[in-house]
C-alpha cells in the first residue's frame, strides 16, 4: 500500500493478457457479387486468357482442312501426270511450208500412218537451226530431228548411252543404226531404236522407243519428202 492509493487493475494488464490489436478488428472486405454495384476487380494478377470459343476453333480447323484438300487434288492433278495432247494434230506440212524461208536446207515432211499423232512441229534458229517433229504412236513415241550436221551428241541425247551400232542402206541412203536401253532423262528404261542420215544438205535423225520397223518407216518417208 502506497500513501492510501488503490491502483486500477484496467490500467495496468496482466501479463497474461495479450495487448488489444487495433488491426485484427477490422472486418475482412470480400469483393461485391452484388451487379449493381458493379464488376470489381480480379482477386489476382497473372490470370490465362479465356479459351477462344469452340466454335471458333471448329471454323478455323475446318477451313485449314478444306486448304490442304485443295492443295493436295491440285498436286493429284498436275504431278506425275503425263503431258496432254491437244484434240488436233499439228500440220506438219504447213508448219514446214511457213518455216522453209528460214531454213537453209529443205524440211522433212514424212508421210506417216494416220494413227501417227503430230503433237508438235517447229524449225528454231537460222543457218544452225533445228527442225523438230513429235509424233504420239500407240506404245510410245518417235521423233525427228533435221540440222545441218548431227554429230553423236544428237544421238545419245535422244537415245541416252549407245550400245550397238551398225550402218544400213534405206532408200539408197547410208544411215547409221543405234539401240539404247532408253535415256537417262526418262523414267522408262524401253529400248530406244535410231536412225542417222545423210539427207543430202542436211541430216536427220529418227529416234523411238517403239519397235524398229516404226522408226524405220518414219525415216524411209521422211528422206523421200527430200527427193521429192
Amino acid at each position: 500500500m502506497h500513501d492510501g492509493l488503490v491502483s486500477d487493475p484496467s490500467a495496468n494488464p496482466s501479463p497474461s493478457e495479450p495487448a488489444a490489436n487495433p488491426a485484427a478488428e477490422v472486418p475482412v472486405q470480400y469483393p461485391s457479387l452484388d451487379p449493381a454495384v458493379g464488376p470489381h476487380p480480379p482477386l489476382f494478377t497473372g490470370a490465362k486468357k479465356p479459351r477462344p470459343p469452340q466454335t471458333i476453333r471448329n471454323i478455323t480447323y475446318s477451313i485449314g482442312l478444306i486448304t490442304l484438300v485443295v492443295i493436295a487434288l491440285f498436286l493429284f492433278t498436275k504431278i506425275g501426270r503425263a503431258p496432254e495432247f491437244d484434240t488436233n494434230p499439228v500440220d506438219v506440212a504447213a508448219e514446214a511450208e511457213q518455216a522453209q524461208g528460214q531454213a537453209p536446207f529443205t524440211l522433212a515432211v514424212p508421210s506417216v500412218a494416220a494413227d501417227y499423232f503430230a503433237s508438235s512441229a517447229e524449225f528454231s534458229g537460222g543457218a544452225e537451226g533445228v527442225w523438230s517433229v513429235y509424233y504420239a504412236v500407240s506404245g510410245g513415241a518417235i521423233n525427228l530431228v533435221q540440222a545441218a550436221t548431227l554429230d553423236d551428241s544428237f544421238v545419245t541425247g535422244a537415245i541416252g548411252s549407245v550400245y550397238e551400232r551398225e550402218d544400213v542402206t534405206l532408200s539408197g541412203v547410208t544411215c547409221e543404226k543405234a539401240r539404247s536401253a532408253g535415256s537417262s532423262r526418262s523414267a522408262s528404261k524401253a529400248e530406244v531404236w535410231s536412225l542417222r542420215c545423210d539427207a543430202g544438205g542436211s541430216a536427220l535423225l529418227v529416234s523411238g522407243n517403239v519397235p524398229f520397223a516404226n522408226v524405220e518407216a518414219v525415216t524411209q518417208a521422211a528422206l523421200a519428202s527430200q527427193a521429192q
